[in-house]
C-alpha cells in the first residue's frame, strides 16, 4: 500500500484553501493534504486525518475521486498517475523510453510510375526504439532513374512505467493529467 508523501502539489494547496474556507484559519501543523490511496483501508486510517478540517461536501468529493474506487484499474487512474509523477520527480529519475509511430506510410515512386506503398499505413506503433534498430527498409533494385521516396515517421518519448501505465507517450499522458487536475480543482 502506498500513501501520499508531503509535497507542494496543487491538490495539497487545494486542501489548504478548503480548510481556510471551512474554518476561517490556516491548517495547523503539517498533516493536511490531498490524500491519494490505492486501498480504502489506507484512506480510512491515514487519508481522512489529512482532510479533517475541510467541509463535509469537500471531504465527500475528495473520497469520490480516490483511485481505490476504480478497483483493479486503480493504478491506471489519472489521479494515481499524477501522484506517482509527483513522487518520482522528487525522489528519483523518471525513466523514459523512445517510441516511434508511423504517421503515414512509406511510399516510393520510380520515374513517372504511380507511387507504390512499400510499408502500409500504420496509425501508431508503441515499441521502444533500440540502438541500431530498424524502423523501415526501402528496397532499392536498380535505381538508375529518378527516385522519389516519401517516408513519414514520428517519434515521441514515453514513460517506461508510471503507476500501472506502461510506455504511454509522455506528451499525451501529461496533457490528460493536467486537464484532469484542472477539472478536479474546478469541481470544488
Amino acid at each position: 500500500e502506498q500513501t501520499v508523501a508531503k509535497s507542494t502539489s496543487l491538490e495539497d494547496h487545494l486542501v489548504w484553501q478548503l480548510v481556510i474556507a471551512n474554518t476561517g484559519h490556516e491548517p495547523e501543523g503539517t498533516r493536511s493534504g490531498f490524500p491519494i490511496f490505492l486501498e480504502e483501508a489506507g484512506y480510512q486510517s491515514r487519508g481522512q486525518p489529512m482532510i479533517k478540517d475541510v467541509s463535509d461536501p469537500a471531504a465527500m468529493r475528495i473520497r469520490a475521486c480516490q483511485p481505490f474506487l476504480a478497483g483493479p484499474d486503480a493504478d491506471r487512474t489519472l489521479l494515481w498517475i499524477v501522484h506517482e509523477l509527483n513522487n518520482t520527480d522528487k525522489h528519483r529519475i523518471i525513466p523514459v523510453t523512445s517510441t516511434y509511430s508511423f504517421v503515414g506510410h512509406v511510399r516510393i515512386r520510380r520515374d513517372d510510375s504511380p507511387p507504390e506503398d512499400i510499408v502500409p499505413f500504420l496509425e501508431e506503433v508503441r515499441e521502444p526504439l533500440r540502438s541500431g534498430g530498424e524502423i523501415a527498409r526501402i528496397p532499392f533494385s536498380n535505381a538508375s532513374g529518378g527516385l522519389d521516396c516519401d517516408l513519414a515517421v514520428g517519434m515521441d518519448l514515453a514513460f517506461e512505467k508510471v503507476g500501472g501505465v506502461v510506455r504511454q507517450p509522455a506528451t499525451g499522458l501529461l496533457k490528460e493529467a493536467i486537464e484532469y487536475v484542472s477539472g478536479l480543482i474546478a469541481t470544488f
